[in-house]
């Protein structure tokens, strides 16, 4: 595998900040799985950020202060809401900081494109895509088109394309 090439098809997505914020889709999975997913990515990064907060039993909590990750993941799932997890490193490299948005059967990460984003990271993001397959076996991980820029359906497709065959387990 040549990653020199591969991050020269994938560059785009992730090289210069446009001030979305692209997704990634990790879809077909049970309840326990998204929970798994979740307590891992914890364990990776440092925490979900100092401030912030989820609407939790008629108030908002800070992230931080729930007693364990079982418990933030409950408060996430009963809301759908979004928290940003800083500071994932795998492989002794740093992702930047990446979202994460629990839903019933999936779990949607994004990202900031720009800064902290290379081939490394990018292989990186890859390592990550593969443990969490392995913790999910019949999980898929893609890139959605939802239409709107700065992606076109083809070049999503070409991503996803690439996610698949690097992904596999």
């Amino acid at each position: 595998m040549d990653k020199q090439k591969i991050w020269q098809q994938v560059k785009f997505y992730f090289d210069s900040n446009d001030g979305s914020l692209p997704e990634f889709r990790i879809s077909n999975l049970k309840k326990n799985e998204i929970r798994e997913i979740f307590k891992y990515l914890l364990e990776l990064g440092d925490n979900v950020g100092d401030e912030q907060c989820v609407w939790f039993d008629q108030k908002y909590v800070k992230c931080n202060s729930f007693e364990s990750s079982d418990k933030l993941f409950d408060a996430l799932l009963a809301v759908s809401q979004h928290v940003l997890i800083k500071n994932i490193t795998l492989e002794n490299t740093e992702l930047p900081p990446v979202g994460v948005f629990i839903l019933e059967n999936e779990m949607e990460l994004d990202y900031r494109m720009g800064e902290g984003w290379d081939l490394n990271s990018f292989f990186t993001l890859i390592e990550l895509f593969k443990k969490i397959k392995s913790l999910a076996p019949s999980c898929s991980v893609s890139m959605p088109f939802d239409g709107e820029a700065p992606f076109q359906e083809k070049d999503i497709k070409k991503l996803n394309d690439i996610l698949k065959k690097l992904t596999s387990v």
